[in-house]
């Protein structure tokens, strides 16, 4: 083992279920959820028989992310005033303008 003995000389408090190379599979999983956005790959490369604990348990979405997607849902559908538009120039200003 490399880790505990890591933690201890640089002085690191170990605390239950709070270090330990298991923690990797945990951030592998969000990371490649995270970067492909499929949930059947990260339950494949863990080896999960149900897609389900991979879901609830290792996968584990970013704040940002979420808040940032619901930001984009609510102003994008339910707001729609809030999504800048561009103008819109009418046929007779575009020929006025080509024109001089």
């Amino acid at each position: 083992m490399v880790l505990y003995p890591g933690l201890d000389r640089a002085k690191i408090k170990r605390e239950p279920r709070a270090f330990g190379f298991h923690l990797f599979r945990h951030t592998a999983g969000s990371i490649v959820h995270g970067v492909t956005s499929d949930l059947k790959l990260s339950q494949e490369l863990l080896a999960h028989s149900n897609i389900s604990t991979t879901a609830d348990i290792y996968v584990h979405g970013r704040r940002e992310a979420k808040a940032g997607k619901a930001t984009e849902l609510l102003a994008g559908h339910f707001v729609p005033a809030l999504v800048e538009e561009e103008p819109v120039i009418e046929e007779q200003e575009l020929v006025s303008e080509m024109v001089q």
